[in-house]
């Protein structure tokens, strides 16, 4: 099957009247919301909600990092605009920079891969297994005993379920771990580009136009101390504050009267470049020894706004591959980190620290 991208602007937003028994909602909880639901004015019937597989639930698929829905019976799905950015830089050459000009696709010829590891996936069914995983534990199992054999009935599950290839499973909790799902999706690998507008319109008040935004997406570099000059020549500190009637921001760190300053913003290509250079990094010193854990600390600041989910999923995936694709892998957001460069310990308002434990 193949599968066509649309990137749009936006998808459409459907306002509703604000009432005081609001909260988000599973899907299969809508029809029991019914009678509310009609006072509100719904006209559509509420138990069209409940079937992920059927119309016009059954529409709405996954990129992996996006959400994006099918528009024709003949394949073409629309998603956000930023949701193509990877395969637009993919397809972008030094002549034909594809995310500022953007694409179209005039006829199916014309169309382009979207990336090589893009996919999308479309939900097959979804079936309660509650009872599988909660099933009897022997007597005196402890708490930490009791959560390895969830974790490992849920992967045992899933690979069950992925056996024969071409469908992504997983096990997911809800209610904080009082019901489980196994969701079955199929995977379809053919992804391709059809359009996307010019950077000016589909990123349109967005980032360059939204001064709050961007604010978040700035930083101060501050010249690094020479033991860093092989790693970067600016060290980057995040603006945590600022004082709009005073005209002052505050930063993590102290800064010395005379210092120079520059504005800096995201390099993607650069940080991907960085990732990769730990991943060699890690590789080396474990010498060749599977790591029994890894663990990843990210900036609660900027860690969460530096890249699209996606573009995030990525690096995170490359950085896998590199270290250890099965090992196990836990990442925690925490306000500065700290972690030796060039031989010294620094502190650190964004970078991302990798400690494999081997």
């Amino acid at each position: 099957m193949t599968t066509r991208l649309l990137a749009l602007l936006a998808m459409l937003a459907v306002p509703i009247a604000a009432v005081a028994d609001d909260g988000m909602w599973m899907p299969q909880q809508v029809p029991a919301l019914a009678p509310e639901l009609k006072k509100l004015g719904l006209q559509i019937d509420p138990n069209a909600f409940a079937d992920l597989t059927a119309f016009p639930m059954g529409a709405i698929v996954s990129l992996g990092g996006c959400s994006a829905s099918f528009v024709s019976p003949e394949g073409l799905v629309a998603t956000n605009h930023h949701c193509v950015y990877g395969a637009l830089q993919y397809n972008s050459t030094p002549q034909n920079d594809l995310v500022r000009n953007g694409f179209l696709a005039k006829d199916r010829s014309q169309e382009i891969e979207a990336s090589p590891g893009g996919r999308m996936f479309v939900t097959q069914s979804i079936e309660d297994v509650t009872k599988q995983i909660l099933a009897a534990f022997p007597a005196n199992t402890s708490d930490a005993e009791r959560a390895r054999t969830i974790t490992r009935r849920r992967r045992q599950m899933t690979e069950e379920c992925e056996k024969g290839g071409g469908k992504r499973c997983v096990v997911a909790s809800f209610f904080e771990g009082g019901q489980y799902l196994k969701i079955t999706q199929m995977e379809i690998r053919d992804v391709r580009l059809v359009y996307a507008p010019a950077l000016g319109v589909g990123n349109f008040g967005d980032e360059i136009d939204n001064w709050s935004k961007a604010v978040a997406n700035l930083c101060l570099g501050f010249k690094a101390p020479r033991h860093m000059k092989d790693y970067d020549e600016y060290l980057i500190r995040f603006m945590p504050a600022r004082d709009d009637k005073a005209g002052s921001i505050t930063i993590s760190t102290e800064v010395v009267e005379g210092t120079s300053v520059w504005m800096t913003r995201r390099d993607y290509e650069k940080i991907a470049a960085g990732v990769d250079r730990i991943g060699e990094e890690i590789k080396a010193t474990l010498g060749g020894h599977p790591p029994k854990m890894v663990f990843q600390f990210d900036c609660a600041g900027r860690g969460k706004l530096i890249l699209r989910d996606q573009q995030k999923a990525q690096l995170l995936g490359t950085l896998q591959q590199k270290v250890q694709p099965d090992a196990p892998w836990m990442g925690l957001y925490t306000y500065g980190e700290i972690g030796p460069v060039g031989g010294r310990n620094c502190f650190h308002s964004y970078t991302a620290v990798v400690l494999a434990v081997y």
